[in-house]
C-alpha cells in the first residue's frame, strides 16, 4: 500500500495545535481554538461523528491545561488517540514523527552542500572552512538584521554601519586602475546629498547598463565612511524581485562571503529541502513549531509584517527563534544525559553510613559551625557517597562561603573508610594554600596529606609516588601532575577539584576516566567559587548533580567598597600609610606586570618601587606568575607571617590566597576587569575578625557605560549571585566563563540569559525521548556538541 501524498488532516492538527501546545501565548487561546474548529472539519469525511466528537474534546482538553508537565500528558492522549484515529480511517496517511520520512529529513538536513546546484567538492571545501558542513549548518547560520524596503531613507538619515534602501539620481561614473586593482564609482544625489557606490569587481559594459547616467536607481547596502563621504560598496539594486519581497534578511559577513552571497545560499538551501514531503524533526509533535517552519519564518519572513513582529524577528525572540533554541537545548542536554549515563553504569566503592554527626564532624576539623547551605550540602554528599553509583557533585559557593571544610568533611569520610583523596587545583599556589588546610585538618586525626605537582622531579618525585602507591599518603594534592602516567593510587576512591571551571568542560571527565580502576570507579566532587546564573549553570553543568553555598559563615566581614579616579593619588597613598601604621595588611592589583607599548596601563612592576621609595622596602613586595614556584611560595609565606604590609601583585592572587590580617584590597585600572573577576579579587579580604574595604580605581576617560555598571554593582553588593547575573547580562554568557572553557561555542540559536524558560522545557523534553528518538534529534548536532569535548 502506498502512502497519500496529499495533506493528511490529522498530521495538518498535529502540526498546529498540537506544536504551539507547549508554549503558553496569553491571549491567542481563543484564536487557537476558533483554528481547531475549522482544523477539524476535513476530519467528517473520516471519521465517524463518535471519533470528531472525541476529537475536539481532546483538543479542548490539552489547549485548557497550563504546565508543561500537564501538557506532556494530555499530548499523550491526544496523540493515542490520533494513532487509533489513524488505524480505523479509511485514508492512509504517514503519522508517526519516527516514520521512514523522519528519518529522511534528519538526512537531509545532514547532507553535504554538494547536493546544492551549483556547489562542487571545492566550493563545498570553502565553504567547510568557514563553518558551513552541511545544510543544518547553513539554516542555523541566522541574519543579524532586516531591511524593510518599503521604508525608503535619504542619503542624510543614513548612519555608517547601517543596511538601508535609497534611491537616487545618477550623477557620475568613473573607472580608475590602481596597478590591479580596478574601482568604479557611481555617484547618486538626492535632495539631501550625494552618495558613492564603489565596485571593486565589475564588468564595465554591465556598470553602464545597470546605472546610466540621469536615471533614477534603487540600490541597499551597508553605509560605510571613506575620505570623509558616505558609500556602499557592492551595492545590491532592488529589482521587481525585491519589490516582491520587501522584508530581506541581512547576514553577518562570514570570511570572504558577502552578506548578499550568504543570503543566496540559505535560500538555495530552502528551496531544496521544500522538495521533501512532511519533514519532521523528533520534536515535532510536542513543540512550538515545526523545524523547517521556524527556519523558514527566520529566512523567509511573511512580507506583510508589522514594525513590532519585524522588531522581534531583529532581536531573535521570534516564536520560530524560540523553536530553534529549544531544539539546541534539547540537543545539549541529550548530551549531558548520555554523559551522565555512560558514569552511571559504573560502580563506586559504596562508603558505610557516617556515624558522627555533621555538627560532630565539622568540629573536628573546623572553629565554627556549619551554616544550613553546608549542612545541605553535606547530606547531598553522604546520599552521593552511600551509593553504589560514583558521586558527580558541583559544590558551587560564593567567595568565602566554606566551601573548602565542606570538602573537607567529604574527604574525612573517604579516609575514615579507607579509601585515598586527590585534590586537584589550577594553580601551584592554589594547590599549595590547599594542601595548607588539609594537612592543618588531618594531621592531628592520624591522615598525611602531600603535595605534587610538575616541579617534583627525580628521587623526590619516585619517592611521593611510592608512598601514593603503598597507601602511605592519604590526600594528595596538586595540579595536573596528580594525573600523570607514572602517579598509581592504591584505593583512590574521592576526586576533588577547585576552581573546576578553568579546566575547560571536559576535562573533567577525562579526569573521571584516569580515576577508574577495574574493580570501582571514584567519586568526583567539584568546586567553583565564580558564582554562575542557574541558567548557566544547567547548560554548563547540566551533567553534574548541583549544591550551592549561598551562607556566609559566622564571623565573616562585609566588605565596604567604594570607587575612585585613577589619578587620585592622595586616597590611594593615605590609604596605604592608614593601614601601614595599623599594623594591617593589604593587596594592591594591577592588570600588568611591566609595562606595554600597546597598553598605556599602570603596571605592578613600577608601581612597586614607586611604593618602596614611598613607604620603604620592608614594607613593600611584588608577586606576579613569573616568579618561580619557591620564590611565589616564599612571598606568599611572609605575607603570612606578617612580614610585610603590602603585596603589589597582578590577578595571580585571585584565588586560593587566605591572609586573615589582609584587611584592604586596592584594585588599580578596575575598569579592565569583568564583575566576576573583580568579586574574587575582593575575596582575598575579609577573613578574619577586622572590618575590611576595597578600593577599586578606575581611568573615568576609558570607562564604558558597561564598565560604570560593574564598578557600581561592586559598590552596591557583596552578593557573588547577584553579580554573576549582571556580569552575564553585561559579557553575554560566552564571555562570561571564557568561550573555550565553557563549551559555549556550541551555542549558535540559544543564549541562557533569555531562554531559562526553555532550558527547564528542554531538561523535561530531553528524558521523555525514546532513543530512536534521540538519535535522531542529535543527527544535526553532532558536529557541533563535539565543541564540548574540544
Amino acid at each position: 500500500m502506498t502512502t497519500k501524498k496529499s495533506k493528511n488532516p490529522i498530521e495538518v492538527i498535529r502540526s498546529g495545535p498540537i506544536a504551539y501546545g507547549l508554549r503558553d501565548q496569553s491571549g491567542l487561546a481563543a484564536s487557537r481554538l476558533q483554528h481547531l474548529e475549522r482544523t477539524c472539519a476535513p476530519l467528517k469525511k473520516i471519521l465517524s461523528a463518535e471519533h470528531l466528537s472525541a476529537l475536539k474534546q481532546h483538543l479542548h482538553a490539552f489547549e485548557s491545561v497550563a504546565t508543561p508537565a500537564e501538557k506532556w500528558r494530555a499530548l499523550s492522549q491526544l496523540d493515542t488517540f490520533l494513532a487509533t484515529c489513524h488505524s480505523q480511517s479509511k485514508v492512509v496517511y504517514p503519522v508517526s514523527i519516527l516514520s521512514g520520512q523522519a528519518s529522511a529529513a534528519a538526512s537531509i538536513l545532514t547532507s553535504e552542500l554538494t547536493v546544492l546546484k551549483g556547489i562542487g567538492d571545492r566550493r563545498a571545501e570553502s565553504l567547510r572552512e568557514l563553518g558551513f558542513y552541511n545544510l543544518f549548518d547553513v539554516l542555523t547560520y541566522l541574519p543579524k538584521d532586516y531591511i524593510d524596503l518599503r521604508a525608503e531613507k535619504t542619503i542624510r538619515m543614513c548612519q555608517p554601519g547601517e543596511t538601508v534602501r535609497i534611491s537616487g539620481e545618477v550623477t557620475a561614473i568613473t573607472f580608475q586602475h590602481y596597478g590591479r586593482v580596478r574601482r568604479a564609482t557611481i555617484t547618486i544625489k538626492d535632495v539631501t546629498g550625494a552618495l558613492t557606490l564603489s565596485f571593486f569587481r565589475y564588468r564595465k559594459a554591465e556598470i553602464e547598463q545597470r546605472f546610466p547616467k540621469g536615471s533614477v536607481v534603487n540600490v541597499m547596502g551597508e553605509i560605510v565612511m571613506f575620505k570623509n563621504r558616505k558609500q556602499i560598496v557592492h551595492p545590491t539594486t532592488i529589482s521587481r524581485g525585491h519589490q516582491d519581497t520587501p522584508i530581506q534578511p541581512i547576514y553577518p559577513k562570514r570570511g570572504t562571503l558577502s552578506s548578499f552571497q550568504l543570503a543566496q545560499l540559505v535560500q538555495k538551501t530552502l528551496t531544496f529541502v521544500d522538495r521533501y514531503q512532511s519533514p519532521h524533526a523528533a520534536l515535532d509533535t510536542y513543540v512550538p513549531a515545526q523545524l523547517l517552519p521556524a527556519f523558514r519564518a527566520i529566512h523567509q519572513p511573511p512580507q506583510d509584517l508589522d514594525e513590532a513582529a519585524l522588531d522581534t524577528l531583529r532581536m531573535q525572540r521570534s516564536e520560530a527563534h524560540h523553536r530553534l533554541a529549544l531544539d539546541e537545548l534539547v540537543a545539549l542536554q541529550l548530551t549531558f544525559q548520555a554523559r551522565r549515563a555512560s558514569v552511571r553504569q559504573r560502580s563506586a566503592k559504596q562508603m558505610q553510613p557516617l556515624r558522627a554527626s555533621v555538627d560532630d564532624m565539622f568540629r573536628q576539623l573546623t572553629t565554627f559551625k556549619p551554616t544550613d547551605a553546608q549542612r545541605k550540602a553535606l547530606d547531598a554528599i553522604r546520599v552521593d557517597l552511600e551509593s553504589v553509583q560514583p558521586m558527580l557533585r558541583l559544590l558551587q559557593g560564593d567567595v568565602g562561603s566554606g566551601k573548602t571544610a565542606v570538602a573537607g568533611l567529604a574527604a574525612l569520610w573517604i579516609l575514615s573508610c579507607g579509601g585515598q583523596v586527590a585534590v586537584m587545583a589550577p594553580t601551584e599556589v592554589l594547590a599549595r594554600q590547599l594542601k595548607e588546610h588539609f594537612s592543618d585538618w588531618l594531621a592531628p586525626l592520624g591522615f598525611q596529606t602531600i603535595m605534587l605537582t610538575g616541579q617534583d622531579k627525580g628521587k623526590l618525585r619516585k619517592e611521593k609516588c611510592m608512598r601514593i602507591r603503598s597507601h602511605d599518603a592519604h590526600v594528595v594534592v596538586g595540579t595536573h601532575a596528580l594525573f600523570s602516567e607514572d602517579i598509581v593510587f592504591a584505593e583512590l576512591d574521592l576526586i576533588i577539584v577547585d576552581e573546576q571551571h578553568r579546566f575547560g568542560v571536559n576535562q573533567r571527565h577525562a579526569l573521571f576516566e584516569q580515576g577508574v580502576r577495574e574493580e570501582h570507579s571514584p567519586h568526583f566532587l567539584m568546586m567553583s567559587a565564580t558564582p554562575i546564573p542557574r541558567s548557566l549553570s544547567m547548560t554548563v553543568f547540566g551533567d553534574l548533580d548541583l549544591s550551592i553555598l549561598d551562607e556566609r559563615p559566622p564571623g565573616r566581614q562585609y566588605i565596604e567598597t567604594t570607587v575612585h579616579d585613577l589619578n587620585d593619588t592622595t586616597a590611594f597613598e593615605v590609604t596605604l600609610a592608614e593601614l601601614i601604621r595599623a599594623q594591617e595588611q593589604a593587596f594592591v592589583v594591577y592588570p600588568l606586570i611591566d609595562a606595554s607599548e600597546k597598553l598605556q596601563l599602570a603596571n605592578a612592576t613600577e608601581a612597586s618601587q614607586n611604593l618602596i621609595n614611598r613607604f620603604g622596602e620592608k614594607h613593600i613586595r611584588l608577586l606576579h606568575g613569573r616568579l618561580s614556584s619557591e620564590e611565589k611560595q616564599q612571598i606568599m609565606a611572609d605575607f603570612a607571617a606578617h612580614q610585610f604590609s603590602v603585596l603589589v601583585s597582578t590577578t595571580v592572587i585571585e584565588v586560593g590566597i587566605n591572609i586573615p590580617n589582609a584587611t584592604c584590597m586596592i584594585i588599580q585600572h578596575a575598569e579592565r576587569f569583568g564583575l566576576s573577576q573583580l568579586h574574587q579579587l575582593r575575596g582575598r579580604v575579609g577573613r578574619g575578625h577586622k572590618k575590611s574595604q576595597c578600593l577599586l580605581f578606575a581611568d573615568r576617560s576609558k570607562l564604558s557605560n558597561d564598565g560604570y555598571k560593574r564598578l557600581s554593582m561592586m559598590a552596591k553588593t557583596n552578593d557573588g549571585f547577584k553579580l554573576a547575573e549582571v556580569d552575564m547580562d553585561i559579557r553575554g554568557p560566552g564571555d562570561f566563563l571564557g568561550t573555550r572553557q565553557s563549551g559555549l561555542p556550541f551555542f549558535r540559536l540559544a543564549d541562557p540569559r533569555y531562554h531559562v524558560h526553555l532550558i527547564e522545557q528542554a531538561q523535561t523534553l530531553a528524558r521523555t525521548l525514546s532513543t530512536t528518538e534521540q538519535e535522531a534529534h542529535l543527527a544535526h548536532y553532532t558536529r557541533r556538541l563535539a565543541l564540548l569535548d574540544a
